[in-house]
């Protein structure tokens, strides 16, 4: 595509609720001009493609495209690539969220006055207002163990002081700070530094490919958490609920770290 704008944005759907859409879909456009948006069907059937296609067909910068495969969370963004126009932006955003127009705009006039930053992303807030603590350091497996068993074994202060270090509380929320692994619910990249490391890993079907991607930017840029920008996330955990989405989880920690050591504290 030859046409060129200042921003392009995708989204990843299998099954999403429409609603969901509507919402992130009508904040980015409200709050952002010379926008493209692709949105990315992972093979959710022909009958909910096409309501795609419905009801957002006729909005102006907005493509729907089908994988033809539900392939993970990376390559429908991916996919995503080898459909938008030329931009120097690119941002990789779940349906579920929420952005007011003055965070949009900030975290947008950050990246474009810092040529360091290859990679930022906001604060991330609960509907009820309370913080996502989503930054984390590197994972280590004692990591990603009590997360899986923080239900149970969350009230012992060892515990919480281990995963407090690990969501980095000790840097807090309030600072520009730059972050090892940012939440993938939300991720502005600077285009050239995106397409320089190859975009997502496609090994990862879900969870940990923004953990991945993170330190692939950071290998050639910064990553960069941005208090000043805040947005909505609704949030499931769906992977801490989910028989089938803990072993997903598992694989994806397998592949994680062959690929960066298997660092276990």
């Amino acid at each position: 595509m030859q046409e060129t704008v200042d921003l392009t944005a995708s989204i990843v759907t299998y099954k999403t609720p429409l609603k969901d859409l509507d919402k992130s879909i009508n904040d980015l456009r409200s709050s952002l001009t010379s926008l493209f948006i692709v949105i990315v069907d992972n093979d959710s059937g022909e009958s909910y493609f096409n309501q795609l296609k419905d009801r957002f067909n006729n909005f102006q910068n907005v493509k729907i495209v089908s994988s033809g495969k539900n392939a993970g969370y990376g390559h429908g963004h991916n996919f995503a690539m080898k459909n938008i126009p030329l931009s120097k932006y690119h941002l990789v955003l779940n349906a579920d969220i929420e952005i007011e127009k003055e965070s949009a705009q900030k975290i947008f006039k950050f990246i474009k006055n810092r040529e360091d930053v290859g990679l930022v992303v906001p604060k991330i807030l609960n509907p009820d207002g309370s913080l996502q603590a989503l930054n984390k350091r590197n994972p280590t497996i004692v990591d990603m163990f009590l997360r899986f068993v923080s239900g149970v074994l969350g009230r012992f202060k060892i515990v919480q002081k281990r995963l407090a270090y690990y969501e980095m509380h000790d840097l807090g929320y309030d600072s520009e700070i730059d972050v090892p692994y940012a939440s993938g619910c939300f991720m502005l990249f600077r285009r050239k530094i995106l397409e320089s490391i190859g975009g997502f890993d496609d090994n990862f079907f879900m969870y940990l490919e923004d953990a991945d991607i993170t330190r692939r930017v950071a290998e050639v840029s910064r990553s960069v958490f941005y208090p000043d920008a805040r947005i909505v996330h609704n949030w499931s955990r769906g992977g801490h609920k989910s028989i089938k989405l803990i072993l997903v989880t598992l694989h994806s920690m397998g592949i994680y770290f062959r690929k960066w050591g298997w660092r276990v504290f």
